[in-house]
């Protein structure tokens, strides 16, 4: 009891504070969009599209399924050297207000356009929200990843499962669907864009590095930075001798 108040205290001091809110605020960005489109597509299946039950069902397999598509992707690239992982989260942010800002404009709400944007949308978005996963297990040491990791999720899904139904539910009551989802697709690009800025330039890039072991270590320490070396130590990686 005494240690886990410890940590989750000393994370919420200089210097793992500055991550933990950086985490905590980006994750909460990305949420958006992927739990806003899960969340509306199936109430648009039932409300607007009067779609049968066993055929929402067969619609949400790949809907869900489809994850997989951003999430391959995205592994050809966060461990890239020259791009890593504040990159790939930035590039699937960018393309997700493309797609957003697309579907905010759309002019036919027939069920197979609706149904291609839904599917864009969770591609676009699922991928960076995972990567987090990854870079936020970086940067906090070992002694602090789990307390860190479990805040930052548990706040994601505060925003992202509870918050944020309440508010697409009170615009669809007094919008209408269609125009609930244009304003909300908006908000999601305008969210997305300030993450992009975030990310680039507050956070900072984590592949090729150890994973530090206390909170006094750095990541920006020049003795944790690693090359990739076919066979070598740490996943493929070597330690390059300051």
């Amino acid at each position: 009891g005494g240690d886990s108040t410890r940590l989750f205290r000393e994370l919420a001091e200089p210097p793992l504070r500055d991550n933990l809110v950086l985490v905590v605020v980006v994750w909460s960005l990305i949420t958006l969009p992927l739990f806003g489109a899960s969340y509306v597509f199936p109430i648009m299946l039932e409300k607007q599209f009067d779609v049968s039950p066993s055929r929402q069902f067969a619609l949400m397999i790949p809907f869900v399924m489809v994850e997989s598509v951003g999430l391959a992707i995205a592994y050809l690239f966060i461990d890239d050297m020259t791009v890593g992982r504040k990159r790939t989260i930035a590039g699937f942010q960018l393309s997700a207000v493309a797609v957003l800002v697309a579907a905010a404009f759309l002019v036919d709400w027939s069920l197979q356009w609706v149904f291609g944007m839904f599917i864009l949308i969770k591609i676009v978005t699922a991928a960076p929200y995972n990567i987090v996963y990854i870079w936020t297990a970086e940067l906090l040491p070992t002694t602090h990843r789990n307390q860190g990791l479990s805040i930052g999720n548990s706040i994601t899904k505060l925003v992202g499962g509870v918050v944020l139904p309440v508010l697409l539910t009170g615009l669809i009551v007094v919008y209408g669907i269609e125009d609930a989802n244009r304003m909300a697709f908006l908000a999601y690009a305008a969210a997305a864009c300030v993450s992009v800025a975030v990310v680039l330039n507050l956070g900072r890039e984590t592949v090729g590095r150890v994973m530090v072991d206390v909170a006094d270590e750095s990541l920006d320490d020049e003795r944790l930075l690693l090359t990739r070396r076919s066979g070598g130590q740490h996943g493929g990686y070597e330690a390059i001798q300051p």
